[in-house]
């Protein structure tokens, strides 16, 4: 970023009073790790003995508040600002292009709750995909959305992308599970969508202008994502798939016998 060394120092000084010293990361080399992705373009560079464009500064909130402070400052500033999931995107979405600031939101790593009457899971954004998938199976649920990149996606990287995965010929794409967020849009203001949020319009336009991209700098802090319901297997909440396989395994003798065969 364009911006000198006096005013780069006050904003390291301000990130540090956010989030606290241990959670502001300026060496090169972390800088580094933060540029790359799957993204094939950074990782050629590195082959070429070259450095792909680094973020000047990594920013670990722990909190909305947090966000919402980091946001603000970056537009005092006119800093841009690189939200962070796990790193497993495929196109390049976390390359800070002109420098500035990349967050990384996996601090925001909490099950804020699992509510069994109503079949629902709220998380916020910075869940790992495979520990929220362990977690729902423990309690007898799981979550109709397994990307090939579940080992290190994050709950908000799966709706930044609208990424999609084993099972979202039947259940949908990240995005359809949506029920509501609530993100921190690019001014800092921090709203909710209405719960639940239909999908179709004023609900699906309302998730469309929060989750296009990451770069669009509204992160996702608790999207409460629908779990699986059991009933459309005829199945009660105790036995619903306890594990992963026994459920594609169902979801592909129903696609051949259909659904009232259960």
């Amino acid at each position: 970023m364009s911006i000198s060394d006096l005013q780069f120092k006050m904003i390291l000084h301000e990130l540090t009073s956010i989030v606290g010293r241990d959670h502001v990361i300026i060496s090169e080399a972390d800088l580094t790790g933060y540029s790359l992705d799957i993204y094939w373009v950074p990782r050629m560079l590195i082959d070429r003995g070259r450095l792909p464009p680094l973020p000047d500064v990594v920013v670990l909130p722990g909190s909305v508040e947090e966000v919402s402070a980091i946001v603000k400052l970056a537009n005092l500033y006119h800093v841009p600002v690189v939200p962070w999931g796990g790193g497993s995107g495929s196109q390049g979405g976390i390359m800070p292009m002109y420098g500035g600031i990349t967050m990384d939101l996996k601090r925001l790593n909490k099950i804020v709750e699992i509510n069994h009457i109503s079949g629902t899971v709220t998380a916020q954004g910075g869940i790992n995909g495979y520990e929220l998938e362990n977690a729902l199976n423990e309690a007898g649920w799981t979550l109709p959305h397994y990307p090939a990149s579940v080992h290190s996606a994050t709950l908000g990287g799966y709706l930044a992308c609208r990424g999609s995965g084993t099972v979202s010929t039947k259940y949908g794409k990240a995005e359809d599970m949506v029920l509501s967020m609530q993100v921190v849009l690019p001014n800092g203001e921090v709203i909710r969508t209405p719960c639940p949020c239909p999908i179709t319009p004023p609900g699906r336009a309302s998730y469309n202008c929060s989750s296009a991209r990451k770069a669009a700098l509204a992160s996702s802090r608790k999207p409460p994502c629908a779990s699986n319901d059991c009933q459309r297997y005829g199945a009660s909440v105790r036995s619903c798939f306890p594990i992963c396989t026994p459920a594609w395994r169902r979801v592909a003798t129903s696609c051949l016998t259909g659904c009232n065969r259960w």
